[in-house]
């Protein structure tokens, strides 16, 4: 589901911009937006949701593995894993509300997200191997430390989960206090006052968007955090490519974003950069110990 309403999200953002039912709620057609600040508008708005759809793409691809494998042999880790991760992204992604824009389909997608996360954990929950607690979730896999390379490797993409949570975290709470950060308002062209003056709905739309990106990045930090604490083992080739692919779309997405609608600021786009070197660092640093000739599967 994840994957999918990624997608669908992504095709609306590179075609038609805005939903019907966003433009009815601003009471402006996209040709209205763009008349004003050279389209900037709009361009923010696309920005924002493609972000979005890349990392819950790259979600839903790694809550498939978690299912698939981990999950279905029993490791309580992948069980917790999901609960944790998933519940903190629905959570999170209700922070827009205070805003008052109430997307119908985000609404009932989050609904639906809810009702399949909650009775999938329910009908796996019996299966799990003992020890079951949420404390298998911070038991390593295997050793990690810097002294050693696969160790080293590790601890780069926790280190870039922890970036991804944290990063997630500060967007939430820009999308559900003061919207926009300078940089922003330097591309836009206007502080959030002067668009409220433009159109009184145009602030809880972004708002809305801000706040369901930072959700996503929330619950992708988290997921890829316990994978690869708990989760990764030398010589897992499926795991190695799952975050490889990962990493590809949903930084791509976002960095590639950026530049399509102009919004090049370094000083905005610096975490991006940093998060998918550090990423790219560690998933190169532990290639010949995750992914080599040695791979199990």
């Amino acid at each position: 589901m994840l994957c999918a309403a990624g997608v669908g999200t992504f095709v609306v953002g590179l075609t038609i911009k805005l939903m019907p039912y966003d433009t009815n709620y601003l009471g402006e057609t996209i040709r209205q937006l763009c008349a004003s600040h050279n389209c900037a508008i709009v361009g923010f708005i696309v920005h924002d949701r493609i972000s979005f759809a890349g990392v819950i793409i790259a979600l839903g691809i790694l809550y498939v593995w978690l299912a698939l494998s981990p999950l279905r042999e029993g490791r309580a880790w992948a069980w917790w894993c999901l609960g944790v991760s998933g519940l903190a992204g629905i959570g999170s992604f209700l922070t827009y509300l205070g805003y008052g824009y109430l997307d119908p389909v985000h609404a009932a997608t989050t609904s639906e997200l809810l009702l399949v996360l909650v009775a999938g954990l329910g009908f796996a929950y019996p299966a799990l191997n003992a020890p079951s607690g949420i404390a298998s979730l911070i038991v390593p896999a295997e050793p990690i430390g810097i002294k050693t390379r696969d160790g080293l490797a590790r601890l780069l993409l926790l280190a870039a989960a922890a970036g991804l949570f944290l990063t997630g975290a500060a967007i939430m709470t820009i999308g559900a206090t003061f919207v926009f950060v300078p940089t922003d308002v330097d591309f836009i062209g206007a502080q959030a006052r002067e668009l409220a003056a433009l159109n009184p709905r145009l602030v809880p739309v972004i708002a809305h968007d801000r706040a369901s990106f930072g959700g996503a990045l929330i619950a992708s930090g988290l997921a890829i955090f316990f994978t690869v604490l708990a989760g990764m083992r030398r010589g897992d080739r499926t795991l190695w490519w799952i975050l490889l692919v990962m990493g590809a779309i949903a930084f791509g997405a976002t960095i590639a974003i950026h530049a399509s609608v102009g919004y090049t600021s370094f000083a905005h786009l610096l975490p991006s950069y940093v998060g998918a070197a550090i990423y790219a660092a560690g998933l190169a640093l532990g290639w010949r110990d995750y992914a080599g000739a040695g791979g199990r599967r």
